[in-house]
């Protein structure tokens, strides 16, 4: 609060928010208890010694920790359905451009019909290979389809494009989307489920620390303690399903 009175609230006399001296308390992740970082001037006002603007630790938690984790492996929490309509003749589909990559794909036919509604596999398959098919306007039933990764836009390239027959079927995906809060806006939520939270804050006090020259002999242990909390969490939330081998049959004539 602000160290003098601003106004009268409900008739008396009251202190405001004080936005040029917020204080944060920070607790777990190995963080130093009674440790204080900063002070305010002679009059508890203004921020004077080392002052951290909230965008700095919004930044660390919101955009370094989440790409981070976006890198270690798959989120399950991140997974969405998605699908798009196919149009005849046309290779090329785009992407929600918070997508980074597509997991599973299947090829939706009759999907407004619960009794004649039937997936069936797409393949999917390198840039190499599908910029060796000559004619990639070819048009028939889709069966393979290449994901361009770009940094915006992300695409979809189908083949063979689809024919008059499926421009009612559906090419229906999973999708691995971008953690929300490691855009360009970040908000107050941020878009971990709760099992990760202590490597939350184990990685927010390890980043922290390489941060300020005067913590640096506890980062080697600020480290390996983010890493144990994050594979405790990570193995819990990785796919459990039993494994499964499909054989592939393949015939031959004479």
């Amino acid at each position: 609060r602000t160290p003098f009175t601003n106004g009268n609230v409900g008739n008396k006399p009251g202190r405001d928010h004080n936005k040029y001296g917020l204080v944060m308390w920070m607790a777990g992740g190995n963080v130093r208890a009674g440790a204080p970082a900063g002070a305010t001037d002679e009059f508890s006002l203004r921020a004077a010694e080392e002052p951290i603007p909230i965008r700095n630790v919004h930044a660390t938690i919101l955009n370094l920790m989440g790409l981070e984790w976006q890198n270690r492996g798959l989120n399950l929490w991140c997974i969405e359905e998605g699908y798009f309509v196919f149009t005849e003749g046309t290779a090329s589909y785009s992407l929600p451009d918070d997508t980074v990559d597509i997991i599973e794909a299947v090829v939706r036919t009759d999907p407004s019909n619960a009794t004649l509604q039937i997936d069936s596999s797409i393949s999917r398959v390198s840039p190499v290979t599908y910029a060796t098919i000559p004619d990639k306007l070819e048009k028939g039933r889709p069966n393979q389809y290449w994901v361009d990764r770009q940094r915006t836009a992300p695409t979809i390239y189908i083949y063979p494009t689809a024919s008059s027959t499926f421009t009612t079927a559906q090419f229906v995906y999973w999708r691995v989307r971008r953690m929300t809060d490691t855009g360009t806006k970040g908000s107050n939520n941020y878009d971990i489920p709760a099992l990760f939270l202590p490597a939350m804050v184990a990685g927010l006090a390890y980043y922290i620390a390489i941060k300020k020259p005067e913590a640096a002999p506890r980062v080697p242990m600020l480290k390996q303690e983010y890493e144990e909390q994050f594979r405790l969490a990570a193995e819990e939330n990785r796919v459990k399903a039993p494994f499964r081998l499909i054989p592939l049959a393949e015939y031959y004539s004479a």
